[in-house]
C-alpha cells in the first residue's frame, strides 16, 4: 500500500467535524464543536480563526476560499468572508447538519436533521425551501456542482434527490439504504453517493446508476475530483482508496489511525483528512496524477504504435507535462482529458479510413459488373454501410443482409430469378 506525503500538520482542542479546501488546496478550512473555525493558507499557517461559531457540523468552501460556509447544529448556518468575518446567518430552527456553496458563491444550501433543504444566494436571500421526499428524515449531505445549476442531496429517507438550482425537482430515486455523503462532478454530469449498507454508486446526471462497489466494511467518506476521473473513498480509518470513472479500484494509500472525515481538492492534488482527536493534516496526493499521466502516456504510446496520428496528442501530453510539475493541477486534469479525447479521434479517424476503403472496393466491384452503386439499394439495415449484392452479411457489422434487387432494391422472395418491381434479373 502506498503511502503519501503530509504538507503540513495542525492539532487543534477538539475533534474534527467539518473539513474543506479549496480547487488547488490552496486554501482549507476546519471545524469542532468547541473550538469554532479555523482557516489555513497553503503552507498550513493559521490565517484567522472565528470562535464564535460553534457545534460545527459541516465546512463548504468557495472557489479560492472567496466564502466560508458553516453548518453549526446551533441551528444556524454562517457565510463567513475570506478573513473570517460573518457576512450574514440564517437561523434554520431544526439543526443545520450539512452545507454547500457553489464556485462563484452565489448560490449556498443548508440541509436540516428535519428533512428540509434551504437554498439561499451570497446576500442571504431565501431562494428557495423544500422538504425533502416530504418526510422529516435527515438530510446527512448536500452537494452543488461548481457551476452551481444542480445540488444533489442524500437522505436517511434512502432516496438521493437531484435539484436544480431553483428548486425544482429533477429526479429522485429509491436506494438501498441511508445515503450517506454525496458528491457531484463541476459540471453537473456525474453523481456518487455511499449508503449505509457499505455501498458506493455511481451515476450520471439523469440518474441511471452506472456501476456500484460493496465494502466488507463501512466506509468512512466519500469524495470526487472536479472532472469525475476519479473518486476517492476512506474504506476505513487508517486506508483511502482511489477509483477510476469505470469503477476499477487503481490506487491505494495510508492515513492516519484515527481519520473520520476528509476532502479533495476539486483538482485532486491534495487531500485534507481529520481526525477524532483533533489532528489535521494536508496530504499530496499528486503521486497518484503522475500515476494518471503514465497510464494516459503509454495509451498515446499504443496509438502510435499501431500507426495512428497522435500529434495533437502529443502536445497535450507534454503540456500536461509541465501543469503537472508546476502544480497546476486542475489545467493538468483538463489536459489529460483533451488528450484521450485526442487519441481517440485518432481512432475513429482510422476506423472511418477503413469504411471508405471499403466503400472504394465494393464501387469498384459495381462498376466491373456493371450494376448500381450500393447507395441506391439502402445499403446494411442495421448500420447502412453498403455492400456488393453476392454478400450475405454485411462487411462493417456482420449483421445479415436483407435479399434485395441489385437495381432498384425492393426485397426478393428465396428463389425467385427476376425482380417483380422493375424485371431485373437476380
Amino acid at each position: 500500500m502506498e503511502k503519501v506525503k503530509p504538507l503540513w500538520k495542525f492539532r487543534d482542542e477538539a475533534p474534527t467535524t467539518g473539513v474543506s479546501t479549496s480547487i488547488e488546496g490552496e486554501c482549507s478550512a476546519v471545524g469542532s464543536a468547541s473550538a469554532g473555525v479555523v482557516f489555513f493558507n497553503e503552507q498550513g499557517k493559521v490565517r484567522w480563526r472565528q470562535k464564535e461559531v460553534r457545534n460545527v457540523a459541516d465546512i463548504s468552501l468557495a472557489a479560492g476560499g472567496r466564502a466560508v460556509l458553516v453548518a453549526s447544529r446551533n441551528d444556524s448556518v454562517y457565510f463567513l468572508s475570506r478573513n473570517g468575518q460573518p457576512v450574514w446567518h440564517r437561523n434554520l430552527a431544526p439543526p443545520a447538519t450539512t452545507v454547500g456553496v457553489s464556485a462563484k458563491a452565489d448560490l449556498v444550501v443548508a440541509g436540516t436533521a428535519r428533512g428540509h433543504v434551504h437554498a439561499f444566494d451570497r446576500t442571504g436571500k431565501l431562494l428557495w425551501d423544500h422538504q425533502v421526499g416530504g418526510a422529516e428524515f435527515t438530510i446527512n449531505d448536500v452537494a452543488i456542482a461548481g457551476t452551481g445549476q444542480h445540488v444533489v442531496v442524500g437522505t436517511d429517507y434512502a432516496q438521493i434527490y437531484l435539484y436544480d438550482r431553483k428548486g425544482n425537482v429533477l429526479w429522485g430515486s429509491e436506494t438501498t439504504g441511508k445515503v450517506k455523503e454525496v458528491c457531484i462532478s463541476s459540471n453537473g454530469d456525474y453523481i456518487a453517493y455511499l449508503t449505509d449498507d457499505h455501498r458506493l454508486y455511481f451515476a450520471v446526471k439523469n440518474s441511471r446508476v452506472v456501476w456500484q462497489h460493496t465494502f466488507d466494511t463501512a466506509p468512512r467518506w466519500l469524495d470526487m475530483v472536479s472532472t469525475a476521473d476519479f473518486l476517492i473513498v476512506g474504506e476505513s480509518s487508517n486506508r483511502a482508496a482511489i477509483f477510476d470513472k469505470s469503477g476499477k479500484r487503481i490506487w491505494q494509500f495510508e492515513l492516519p489511525e484515527n481519520s473520520t472525515i476528509a476532502r479533495l481538492s476539486g483538482s485532486g492534488g491534495t487531500l485534507l483528512i481529520g481526525t477524532s482527536d483533533g489532528e489535521v493534516v494536508l496530504f499530496d496526493t499528486s503521486r497518484f496524477l503522475r500515476t494518471l499521466y503514465l497510464r494516459t502516456r503509454k495509451f498515446v504510446k499504443d496509438a502510435r504504435e499501431k500507426g495512428l496520428d497522435v500529434s495533437r496528442a502529443d502536445r497535450l501530453l507534454y503540456n500536461a507535462k509541465r501543469a503537472l510539475d508546476d502544480r497546476a493541477f486542475h489545467e493538468f486534469l483538463d489536459l489529460m482529458r483533451q488528450t484521450r479525447e485526442a487519441t481517440q479521434e485518432a481512432r475513429q479517424l482510422r476506423e472511418a479510413g477503413k469504411i471508405e476503403g471499403l466503400d472504394h472496393f465494393i464501387n469498384k466491384h459495381h462498376q466491373q459488373h456493371n450494376t448500381p452503386p450500393p447507395a441506391a439499394q439502402g445499403g446494411c439495415p442495421r448500420c447502412g454501410a453498403a455492400n456488393p449484392p453476392d454478400f450475405a452479411f454485411c462487411g462493417n457489422c456482420g449483421s445479415k443482409l436483407e435479399v434485395g434487387c441489385p437495381r432498384c432494391g425492393t426485397e426478393i422472395p428465396p428463389g425467385f430469378k427476376f425482380c417483380g418491381n422493375c424485371g431485373s434479373k437476380v
